[in-house]
């Protein structure tokens, strides 16, 4: 029984840590905005997923948005992540784009 449980858990855990890159149409501005985030993060003291969640991390970068609005329609976004990085994002996906 403690074998099974310990099997269950690294893969829980390893589910939790991979991405499948199948879902990321352009892995180097996933790559860029996965850099911001971490930093972000270690800025204000707390967790990458508390800055941008994964999921909503890879819907930025097949989406691309360009205005704040357009964050709307990207799973995982909201409001308050709008308001409080939008801009930035913009930013970043905008010199990305026009290199």
């Amino acid at each position: 029984t403690r074998l099974e449980l310990t099997s269950i858990k690294t893969k829980k855990s390893k589910k939790g840590n991979d991405v499948d890159n199948d879902d990321i149409n352009d892995k180097e501005l996933f790559e860029l905005l996965r850099v911001w985030r971490k930093n972000k993060a270690k800025e204000k003291n707390i967790p990458a997923y508390c800055v941008v969640s994964q999921q909503a991390l890879i819907g930025i970068t097949n989406k691309k948005p360009r205005l704040k609005k357009d964050f709307l329609f990207i799973k995982g976004v909201g409001q308050k992540t709008i308001d409080a990085y939008g801009k930035e994002i913009i930013d970043i996906i905008d010199d990305y784009l026009e290199e």
